[in-house]
């Protein structure tokens, strides 16, 4: 039984990453007012690039699975983007919407990269992971590595473009008020992901240890 949700929770996660990136594809392009792109210009965001790690890796995940092989690589990978797209869901909750406003950050594909597929990402993670038992403490770190890539790609396009406050370079608006605000905006999203890894990590121990106990 616990192998068959398994199989359906990775499934259903690839197959809402790919229908979500199909329908952005199709969606309209209203970047300066939604924060929303379409077409491959979407993959400038962290919330899209977020959900298609996480599609990756619950793909590469199930063909283990179907494979009857396990891979504390793959598990681990999958918790950092577990990682990445809680880092997402978080950031719309208390950052985006409340900029960009709630609406607009749950419209069309958004509602799937932005709620949907986070929240089943991080459910699957607590309760169906097979490997995370095999955790150990330093992975925390890794899932801060998505955004250090993303914020060094940003941050560099920001300073070679001077594109400061320019929705076309600074969608984020991290860098509206100068490369040093940005920069420390930066480093907290990072900290914020150290955060965010320790709450999965911790999360999914007291929630072991429950099982455990319940049994």
């Amino acid at each position: 039984m616990f192998k068959k949700l398994n199989i359906i929770s990775n499934i259903l996660i690839v197959a809402l990453v790919i229908g979500a990136i199909v329908w952005m594809f199709f969606s309209v392009n209203n970047v300066e007012n939604k924060l929303i792109a379409s077409g491959i210009e979407a993959f400038k965001f962290f919330t899209v690039d977020s959900n298609a790690l996480m599609g990756i890796a619950s793909l590469l995940s199930l063909i283990f699975i179907l494979n009857k092989k396990e891979s504390l690589f793959i598990s681990v990978f999958k918790y950092v983007a577990t990682a990445s797209v809680t880092l997402t869901f978080l950031t719309v909750m208390f950052y985006l919407g409340p900029v960009f406003g709630m609406l607009s950050m749950l419209e069309g594909p958004n509602s799937l990269m932005h709620l949907v597929i986070p929240v089943i990402a991080i459910a699957h993670l607590f309760f169906l992971e097979p490997k995370a038992q095999e955790y150990k403490k330093r992975y925390i770190f890794y899932s801060a590595i998505p955004m250090v890539a993303y914020g060094i790609i940003y941050l560099s396009n920001l300073a070679a473009n001077n594109g400061y406050g320019n929705v076309k370079y600074d969608w984020y608006f991290f860098g509206a008020f100068g490369i040093g605000i940005g920069f420390l905006m930066y480093l907290g999203m990072i900290g914020f992901s150290l955060l965010i890894g320790l709450g999965l990590y911790y999360g999914w121990k007291k929630i072991n240890i429950n099982k455990r106990a319940s049994e």
